[in-house]
């Protein structure tokens, strides 16, 4: 850890460009294939934005550009660039991948080296690695409207006109899925797509998803929140629509909302958990081990988990837009912890990286996937 830390202090105070700090190589796939794959699906990667010290970063929020974003690997390799001002950023298999739009053109970067350009200005939603091969699932405009196209190395291998992505990539039976809504909703399964004109439904908010053999609908109708196996229904009510998701991790599909004034998660109708007062910020899954993060009341905030509530201590304070990982019920999200200092939460006890600056990323391993490297 000492090693680590004084890696990353050398990396701050050089003001670096993208560059490999702390001299450990990660290995190369074919070294990968000799591994364990335990030690693959155990390494934790983080990103984090740092600051010089003595600069408030919380309250001049303006200068963030000012901040120099690392990437660790287990303490083992490290990256640093230089004035973090890429708004769209992915931490994919230990790399730092950028995005920008330069002259009608679409640019994504490596470790600060150019991997992928083409032509027209497409935000890149999601991104994911499959082996070598790079994956965009990306949003465009264009003189009739807007629409979604999925790219593999730069080429276009997928689009459709009038919807948008409803999801991140995530994993199926071993292919790569993601959800759409718009004119036209519904899900693509690797590059095979099932989907249907909105015009001729009367739903509203719909979420598909791509559920082993099964395919699953969670939408708005009247008020009220319904879910379906197929799109001809039966349709079954969850109650008011005050808020839905559905999550799902191969053992089952599990429904969360609110229920007078209750956080519950549900399974074929039946809550399984329950917390009141408590107002869900992010959640994750990974078999049937779900864990929520939230704020109970305006008073502290907490994690909740198998009906259990863990409040985080004072002065500790969650980045929920930067997202959970959980792997084998060990559960880390990134923190600030007093004075504007990066830390996270880790299996139940709060580390500090003794930094001027905050974690914007953390994954245990693929993340989400046991196939792909996905960058949630």
């Amino acid at each position: 850890m000492k090693r680590m830390m004084l890696a990353l202090t050398m990396a701050v105070l050089c003001g670096c460009t993208i560059s490999k700090v702390g001299g450990h190589n990660w290995p190369s796939e074919k070294e990968n294939e000799n591994q364990n794959s335990v030690d693959i699906e155990n390494t934790v990667f983080m990103s984090a934005v740092v600051f010089p010290d003595g600069y408030d970063w919380q309250k001049d929020s303006v200068c963030l550009s000012e901040g120099s974003r690392l990437v660790m690997l287990g303490g083992e390799r490290i990256l640093c660039e230089s004035e973090a001002k890429s708004e769209f950023h992915y931490m994919v298999k230990g790399s730092l991948f950028e995005t920008l739009v330069d002259n009608m053109q679409t640019i994504v970067r490596q470790d600060g080296q150019e991997c992928l350009r083409w032509d027209g200005q497409e935000s890149i939603w999601d991104l994911a690695m499959d082996g070598k091969d790079i994956l965009c699932l990306c949003v465009y405009e264009n003189e009739d409207g807007y629409g979604c196209r999925l790219r593999r190395n730069g080429k276009s291998i997928w689009h459709q006109d009038g919807c948008y992505p409803t999801s991140d990539f995530y994993e199926n039976k071993g292919t790569l899925c993601f959800g759409l809504d718009g004119e036209f909703a519904g899900g693509v399964q690797g590059t095979e797509e099932t989907l249907f004109s909105t015009a001729e439904l009367p739903f509203s908010n719909i979420n598909y998803r791509f559920f082993g053999n099964d395919r699953w609908l969670l939408c708005g109708y009247e008020g009220f929140a319904c879910v379906s196996s197929s799109l001809g229904g039966p349709y079954s009510s969850y109650g008011e629509n005050l808020f839905c998701g559905l999550l799902y991790d191969g053992s089952g599909v599990y429904v969360e909302q609110y229920r007078d004034g209750a956080y519950c998660i549900l399974k074929d109708f039946t809550v399984l958990y329950s917390c009141e007062n408590f107002r869900r910020e992010a959640v994750v899954i990974d078999g049937d081990d779900i864990c929520a993060l939230g704020r109970v009341g305006d008073d502290y905030w907490a994690v909740f988990s198998k009906g259990l509530l863990t409040t985080l201590p004072a002065g500790c304070t969650p980045i929920p837009g930067a997202g959970m990982a959980l792997s084998y019920g060990r559960l880390m999200f990134p923190v600030t912890l007093e004075g504007g200092v990066a830390g996270f939460w880790d299996g139940g006890q709060v580390r500090s990286l003794g930094l001027n600056g905050y974690v914007d990323r953390i994954r245990i391993g693929r993340g989400v996937s046991k196939k792909y490297w996905m960058s949630k």
